[in-house]
């Protein structure tokens, strides 16, 4: 009995609802992050940020928006993850700036990307 009124306590159900809604704000907030810089990338949906622009498969999905967004974008799936398919640019990241980009996280799939794309073009 006592479990059903505080779940049916209507000061509960508020706090509950208001740090449930603060949350996801809070977590959308951070998925904006890259819409906030002016970086281009498919808008970030709360709590599943862009993972629902991911409908084509992994390798087939980074070629359409490398074709949509450029060779720089972000994504906002489970962090914000800034994907660069520019080797150049890659290069100058990795080596020249590799302090100023701390959390950076080489993926195979961007080198399977460009070889991709150098074979078809």
């Amino acid at each position: 009995m006592a479990v059903y009124e505080l779940i049916a306590n209507s000061t509960t159900l508020f706090l509950g609802g208001t740090c449930l809604l603060l949350l996801i704000l809070y977590d959308y907030w951070t998925k904006l992050y890259f819409k906030r810089q002016g970086i281009p990338g498919p808008f970030p949906l709360p709590i599943i940020g862009t993972f629902y622009a991911s409908t084509k498969g992994f390798t087939t999905d980074f070629l359409a928006k490398k074709q949509k967004y450029g060779k720089v974008y972000g994504l906002s799936i489970v962090t914000n993850s800034f994907v660069v398919h520019d080797l150049d640019m890659l290069k100058d990241i990795m080596i020249s700036q590799f302090s100023a980009f701390p959390n950076h996280v080489v993926s195979e799939i961007l080198f399977l990307c460009d070889k991709l794309i150098q074979r078809r073009a």
